[in-house]
């Protein structure tokens, strides 16, 4: 959160040198990178923001000051302005999935009187209403336009021509698809085994769960389809709605990017699989 919001303020300073620093084509308002090279980097950073954001709300307590309260609900809702202005399309795919299940989750919950679920519910309420104006503030300052294209934000990366950039994606997944067919039990091993017009071109299929295979095979893919429905089902035993949305936004991510190789990938899992664990102990202490 603080890295979130640290970034997207100074990414409104003034001044040319400004631009160039936070965003894509120097261009203030278009795609926000922050410190990264690619701006879908920045979003992986932040596309856990409004789950995580929430935890974060929940466990402040009663005792915390409305003022402390308020300071962290807009770091949160900053955080998730400039994840919003990536234009990353992975991560308003994710949101736009996983945020309504969330809701549709918590509201349910709530209804059946589960009083967690109604403060959750009011903590993303707090959000959403000092998100907006943020974004919508940051686009009259830097007058820049209000959407990008799907398309611009599924960018692969300065190296390939971004020009109908969703079809060049769909060509990446089948020749990834066609290397796993060469070694479908154990994989090819490490590296980017896809291309654009061919397998084996060394190119990533920008597809977490393929390019997976493409390394470690069914054996691989198994491990990893395993571990991640073990932590989703220790998290649903739980009922923790928000840190299930957040695992979720992850694996919708996960589908159009390689994310795998990103340590925060592994600390956010580990963190979710012994989310349960830590929640109960939290509920035996009090």
């Amino acid at each position: 959160m603080v890295i979130g919001s640290a970034l997207w303020l100074a990414a409104h300073l003034p001044g040319k040198t400004v631009a160039v620093l936070f965003w894509d084509s120097a261009v203030p308002g278009i795609r926000f990178h922050g410190w990264s090279v690619n701006a879908n980097q920045m979003a992986l950073l932040l596309v856990a923001a409004p789950f995580l954001g929430l935890i974060l709300l929940r466990n402040l307590g009663e005792t915390a000051s409305i003022g402390f309260r308020f300071g962290v609900v807009l770091a949160v809702a900053t955080s998730v302005a400039a994840g919003w202005a990536t234009a990353s399309g992975a991560l308003r795919v994710a949101w736009s999935v996983s945020v309504p299940i969330m809701v549709g989750l918590l509201f349910f919950a709530a209804v059946q009187g589960d009083r967690q679920s109604r403060r959750d519910l009011a903590s993303l309420l707090q959000v959403a209403v000092c998100a907006v104006p943020i974004w919508l503030l940051s686009r009259a300052v830097l007058r820049a336009p209000a959407c990008v294209t799907l398309t611009s934000g599924f960018s692969l990366g300065s190296d390939i021509v971004q020009v109908g950039d969703i079809p060049v994606r769909l060509q990446l997944i089948r020749h990834g698809l066609e290397a796993w067919f060469q070694s479908p039990w154990f994989g090819l091993g490490p590296g980017a085994h896809s291309g654009v017009t061919a397998p084996n071109l060394a190119r990533e299929a920008h597809s977490s769960l393929i390019d997976w295979l493409t390394n470690t095979g069914l054996v691989g893919g198994s491990a990893l389809i395993a571990l991640c429905g073990w932590i989703a089902w220790r998290l649903l035993r739980q009922r923790d709605w928000v840190m299930l949305s957040a695992l979720a936004a992850f694996a919708a991510f996960a589908q159009a990017h390689h994310v795998l190789r990103h340590p925060l990938v592994w600390f956010f899992l580990v963190l979710a699989a012994r989310w349960p664990e830590s929640h109960s102990s939290r509920h035996r202490r009090r």
